[in-house]
């Protein structure tokens, strides 16, 4: 990905299903659901995929563990993110705005759904326009 990220643009999108009160159901439950708000906070605030991808998959690699704090404050840590930054993204206005991305982000999921297979999270890349 580091290679190619100036030539392709790469979306992580999350499966669950939106509830009629904005809400999101995860598959596994309230704490993924806050583990992929965490990792969409990532992306919000480190657009740069060799930041963001290195500290998703550094917490994928210990998933049991998501959202404990101790990962996530170890996998920040290592890549440079600033968990305060992280936390305020995920609770601001309430929690809306992590809620709301996470939502969004299922929905985009569910337009390529067809096309799937990942069991909680899905990657889809595509050339940037003017590149070959």
């Amino acid at each position: 990905m580091q290679r190619v990220s100036d030539r392709v643009d790469f979306k992580l999108n999350y499966i669950g299903t939106p509830t009629e009160n904005d809400g999101v159901n995860c598959k596994h439950g309230p704490s993924e659901c806050l583990g992929n708000i965490i990792e969409l906070c990532a992306r919000e605030l480190y657009p740069n995929p060799k930041t963001n991808l290195g500290f998703i998959m550094c917490l994928t690699k210990d998933y049991q563990h998501i959202p404990d704090r101790g990962l996530i404050e170890d996998c920040a840590l290592e890549h440079a993110i600033d968990f305060n930054a992280l936390n305020e993204c995920a609770t601001r206005d309430d929690g809306a705005h992590g809620l709301e991305m996470l939502r969004h982000s299922i929905e985009r999921t569910a337009k390529v759904r067809s096309l799937i297979s990942a069991p909680t999270w899905a990657g889809h890349a595509r050339l940037k326009p003017g590149t070959n």
